[in-house]
């Protein structure tokens, strides 16, 4: 019984990390311009691939790279009244952004290319993964070049 007590009497002495924090010194939050100024939008990550039970490496991208894919993806199409509207092909999107920011495999190579006997970057992706598997890297590129999923849906429509 007295070792019982003991052991609650240590275990009352012991301060949770809660406790600990409150003695110490809080710490400094970065300005929003410290924070950009220390960093890079250099960010990597891999993406498992089931089917080919291999990893891609992916980048961020900056927001001028996805208007320019945004752009070249951007046709002109007769409306209501005939008037003409643009229109992005959300699928012309998504193998653009995984061209550009797939890392490994790279997507021009030349070798590959030749494999799929594919006339661009974009046509790799296309002949070379599934549908499914270009809509999962597509979307873990844009959550990580700072999109959150609502946000992704919404770039794409």
């Amino acid at each position: 019984m007295t070792e019982n007590v003991a052991k609650f009497e240590e275990y009352e002495k012991v301060e949770t990390i809660e406790e600990q924090e409150m003695h110490q010194e809080p710490k400094k939050k970065k300005s929003a311009l410290e924070a950009l100024l220390g960093t890079t939008a250099d960010i990597q990550k891999p993406v498992y691939m089931k089917r080919l039970k291999s990893d891609f490496i992916i980048k961020a991208i900056t927001g001028d790279k996805l208007d320019e894919i945004r752009d070249q993806c951007t046709h002109s199409r007769p409306g209501k009244g005939g008037k003409m509207e643009s229109h992005v092909n959300d699928q012309e999107v998504g193998r653009l952004v995984v061209a550009e920011a797939c890392i490994e495999p790279d997507f021009s190579n030349p070798e590959l290319m030749d494999h799929y006997k594919a006339e661009s970057p974009a046509d790799c992706t296309q002949k070379a993964l599934l549908a499914g598997e270009i809509v999962k890297l597509s979307s873990e590129i844009m959550e990580l070049s700072g999109f959150d999923e609502d946000e992704v849906a919404t770039v794409k429509n």
